[in-house]
């Protein structure tokens, strides 16, 4: 009478936590693919930017900079992983970098890429990314052209800005307001 058998207690067990373990298997999934798709990103990230210029031994760049300091994050519990970011951190901190630096990233690369499953990427894979000559080119001007003008702006003894509307005219947005004009000598004659 009050007595519930074997089999409906294997069945109301089994409605009770069916439910537990797909939810739980799914959960387990999707922490696991935010883990993966990170240490990913990181991955990608460091390795499309992995030029570099003639002068730097490194890449300088603000996205690599934000990767590198992730991966003690991204990467925790991968020893090999975080030792070899660490000693390249430690070459980082110096000034100037020293030249080893670029072997020491290309290792940290390597790593990534074991710990990621890409068996067959090669250090000498990853140590010789795409460079198009124009880029060294175009990266140079660039310098060039902000070395210029911090110099202009330096020399520059006042910035002038004339309206250019009159006193009842009213700014309208997406119109200049003002234009601004580098001067050494103001003069209001």
């Amino acid at each position: 009478m009050g007595y519930i058998t074997t089999s409906e207690g294997i069945n109301v067990g089994a409605i009770l936590f069916s439910p537990v373990v797909p939810v739980g298997l799914t959960l387990w999934y999707q922490d696991r693919k935010q883990r993966r798709d990170a240490k990913e990103w990181l991955f990608r990230t460091l390795m499309a930017r992995r030029q570099r210029d003639s002068i730097a031994p490194l890449p300088v760049d603000v996205e690599v900079a934000r990767a590198l300091n992730l991966v003690d994050v991204v990467f925790a519990g991968r020893h090999k992983v975080i030792r070899t970011w660490h000693e390249l951190y430690d070459m980082l901190c110096c000034e100037p970098i020293p030249m080893n630096a670029q072997p020491k990233y290309v290792d940290l690369l390597h790593e990534m890429a074991l710990d990621l499953g890409y068996r067959g990427l090669k250090q000498t894979m990853i140590g010789k990314p795409y460079n198009p000559r124009g880029l060294d080119f175009e990266t140079a001007k660039n310098a060039e052209l902000r070395e210029e003008f911090v110099r202009v702006l330096k020399s520059t003894s006042r910035l002038m800005v004339h309206e250019r509307f009159g006193p009842k005219e009213r700014f309208k947005p997406g119109d200049p307001a003002a234009s601004v004009v580098l001067s050494d000598e103001f003069d209001r004659g």
